[in-house]
This record gives structure tokens, sequence and C-alpha cells, in this order.
């Protein structure tokens, strides 16, 4: 019996995703012999590497206890793989033991979830315009015409399925002209009017697409990976940020490079718009950059997290930025000053994600109060009230690190998903949980269909789930 190198390296990539660490993840798996290995992720099960070593640590505890003549030798130190042992002998012990309740959830039925199937690898990424993306390690991007078709009360989205599955179109990003052949795809985003789907890829390239999914540009300056890209409010630009330190701002019709800023001296880690001209890009290297468009300087630099900064968000004014770090944190920064105006500090471990509900001034649903959500590594996700940024709701239901959140359109639900494999749709008015389903692979990205009557997932099992929540 022995372990393979791409067995070894598999579970490491599933331990650095579990623990939240998704950017070393991604490297990881990309600079590995993963990609290349016939290891099916599905068959894997969640803390597989902390099990494993789990058993082993177990092993060695009692062959470390076990004397020449049999007998085992009772000691209260601590056995650890990283540190000699010297036992320190006891006459007994006592046994320890836990239990755990699980209280009831209102689970969606089967017959409310349509599964799509076609994907080769674990998809990342999804968004939903005029139809369904979804973006996967294959190196494709998949559309999905659900919209196309309504269910009525005798027809449930279980039943549509088959019809999903054959009527998708394949996005193909295989390129003979890129250096870099990997096309795992990153990221991808349609314009406002969901005419055209922007996807980034592994290869340093962004492409635009048509709604019908055919290729329009081929965006290929960055030198390293696309790990976020987003278009301009009235969908004219295309903003892509990078691993290769630098951000470029696109023309969508003509797929000419506009203009590309590098102001970073580590990895971009995301980009958000705040106006058509008007952009923030946060890194690596801990600090934010507001930059417009014909300047070539930053107009404004946010500095004050002490660890890399995960994720950032313009309110849905402009008026306030929104940024989550590693350092435990998240700041709200205001334009007219050089601190943060507000740091929030209750989550535990890092914070992944940061997100503005579509309400309040500049949002579609400007009666309704901004909220502000957050998710951590400490595997719960905080309700911010925006005036006096307090949190007023903790939604602490999920058993591991949550990889993605998304408001409903009108801002009444929060979608979440994460390692453990739960999909769970909450109120933002109390935080009370309003539907929960388990899916079969781990939950990467979330999005809306543009009705708010269903939620699309992707999902480490090769597949996408698509819930009608409303039912």
């Amino acid at each position: 019996m022995s372990l393979t190198s791409d067995e070894v390296n598999f579970l490491v990539y599933r331990y650095l995703q579990e623990s939240g660490f998704v950017h070393s993840a991604f490297c990881f798996f990309n600079e590995s012999t993963i990609p290349r290995s016939n290891i099916n992720g599905s068959n894997v099960p969640h803390g597989a590497l902390v099990n494993f070593l789990q058993r082993g640590l177990l092993y060695s505890e009692m062959e470390a206890h076990i004397t020449e003549e049999g007998s085992e030798v009772k000691c209260s130190n601590r056995y650890s793989p990283v540190a000699p042992h010297v036992c320190s002998i006891i006459s007994d012990s006592g046994d320890l033991g836990n239990s755990m309740s699980d209280d009831d959830t209102i689970s969606i039925e089967k017959s409310n979830i349509a599964e799509l199937k076609g994907h080769q690898k674990e998809l990342f990424t999804c968004s939903w315009g005029s139809k369904l993306a979804t973006g996967s390690a294959d190196g494709s991007v998949r559309l999905w015409g659900l919209d196309e078709i309504k269910t009525s009360t005798s027809t449930t989205l279980a039943d549509l399925s088959d019809y999903f599955n054959r009527s998708c179109s394949v996005l193909s990003h295989e390129s003979k002209t890129l250096e870099n052949s990997r096309t795992d795809i990153t990221s991808v985003d349609w314009n406002p009017t969901g005419s055209l789907l922007a996807s980034g890829s592994f290869d340093g390239a962004a492409r635009i697409w048509t709604e019908a999914g055919e290729l329009k540009q081929t965006l290929a300056k960055h030198s390293c990976p696309v790990v976020s890209l987003r278009f301009s409010k009235n969908g004219a630009l295309l903003l892509t940020g990078s691993m290769d330190s630098t951000a470029i701002v696109w023309n969508t019709d003509s797929g000419e490079l506009v203009q590309q800023f590098a102001f970073h001296k580590d990895p971009i880690l995301d980009v958000d718009w705040r106006d058509n001209s008007t952009f923030a890009t946060s890194s690596k290297d801990m600090t934010i950059y507001v930059c417009q468009i014909e300047k070539k300087h930053p107009i404004h630099t946010f500095k004050g997290h002490a660890d890399e900064i995960n994720c950032i968000r313009w309110s849905p004014d402009g008026n306030v930025l929104a940024s989550c770090s590693d350092d435990l944190t998240i700041k709200v920064w205001g334009m007219d000053s050089e601190s943060s105006l507000f740091d929030l500090k209750d989550h535990s471990k890092e914070v992944s994600i940061v997100r503005w509900s579509p309400t309040g001034p500049g949002s579609p649903n400007p009666n309704k109060k901004l909220i502000l959500a957050s998710a951590s590594v400490d595997n719960t996700i905080r309700l911010w009230d925006t005036d006096t940024y307090k949190c007023k709701h903790v939604l602490d239901r999920h058993q591991s690190p949550i990889n993605t959140i998304a408001f409903s359109p009108d801002g009444d639900l929060l979608a979440s998903g994460g390692f453990d494999q739960f999909i769970y749709i909450w109120s933002t008015q109390n935080g009370e949980l309003i539907k929960s389903f388990k899916a079969d692979g781990f939950v990467h990205d979330i999005c809306w269909d543009r009705s708010g009557q269903r939620v699309a997932a992707t999902l480490s099992s090769k597949t996408a789930i698509v819930i009608d929540v409303r039912k």
C-alpha cells in the first residue's frame, strides 16, 4: 500500500480549500499535477486529509505507548507529530464524549431542483443574466436557457433537467495562440442588459461572448491568470484584475485596451466599479487603489488592513467601499477620508466575502434599508446595520468555511453555500433560516435569476443545480 504524489497533492489542495485558503488552493491546484490526474473529486470526503492524518497520528500514538511486552502505557501528555514525545505516566484515565444535536430545517424538495450536467471537472463560478452561465476547471463555460421555459403547476424543475442538459451551449476556451494552455474558468459576468458575457481564465485572457454563445473578443494582455472581472454599469467597458498585479480596462465593443493600471506590488484579488469611469482594486499587498480612466495615478489609496484584502464592493450609490481581509476585519471607507470610517471586528477568523444588498439609495429598491453582509472562515455570516455598522444578525448554521453569499434581487433573502455542501436561504429581515438543501459536493458559487425565483449553485461534483426557492 502506498500513496502517489497526485493523491497527496489532491488531499493538500482540498485541505486548503476547506480551510478557506482560496487563493493558495487555486495556485497550488494549477502548479501541481492535479489537473492531469484522474482523481474524481466528488469521491473524496470532506476533511479527508485531516481524517487521514488523525488516523496516522492515532497509530503512531498507539505505537509509542505499547511496551515490548504488549502492555499499554497510560500517558497524560498530548502526542504531537511536530515535537518529541515524553510520556507522563498516570494510573487511570477517563473517557470523554460529545454529542451533537441538529434542529429541523425547511428542506427543499428534490422536485424543485434541476441538476445541470455536462462539465468534465468541478465548477467554480456562475452568473445569471439572460441565461445562466457556469464556468469550470474543464476550460469551458456553459450557457443554460432556463428562462426560456416556465414551469407550470404540474411541471417541476426536476422534470425539465433532461431538456436543460440537451439544450445548453458550450463555450470552449481552447486557444492555439496563447502561451498558457491552461484555461480553467475563474470568473464570469453578464453586462447589464444580458446581451454580452465576459469570462476570465487561467490562461491570462478574458473573453467576451454574445448571448448566443459566439466569441466576440479575446482580450489577451495579462501575463498571469485573470481572477476577477466586471462590466461597467453601462456595459461599455470591462475591468479585469490579474495575478500579474495589474488591472486593465477594455472597450467591450472593439476589444481594444483602454488603459492598464500597474500600481499593486502583489497579485490583485478583486475589482469593482464605482461608476462608469472610476473603480477600485484590492490586492495581497494589503492596499486598495481607487483609479479613474485617463488618470495616470490612483485618485485615492486606502491603507489599514494588516493582511491580504480578499474582496471589495462599492455601495449601490458609490458613497462607501466595503473591504474584507485575512486580518479578520471588515472596513468601510469613504472618499473624503484617508482612514476607514468603520472597522468591523466581530469575525473570529479570516473574512472572505462582503456584499451590499441591492437596496437603499442608488439601488433598484431605494425605499428598502441597505444591508451589508460578510462571510468568514469562522463558518458564520453576519448582517450589519448600515446606520451604526453594528452586527444585527449572526447566521451560524454552516459547519465549514463559507465560499459564497448572494442577495436576492429584492434584498429580502440571502443565499449561502460552502464546504459543508449545504445551501441555505436566509431572511435578511430577521436572520431566520428559510430553506436548506444538502448538495453532493462543495458549493463554490451561488447566483440568483433576475426574478428572484431561483438560485443556481456550482459544485465540486462537476454539476450545477438550480433551486426554485419560492415553492
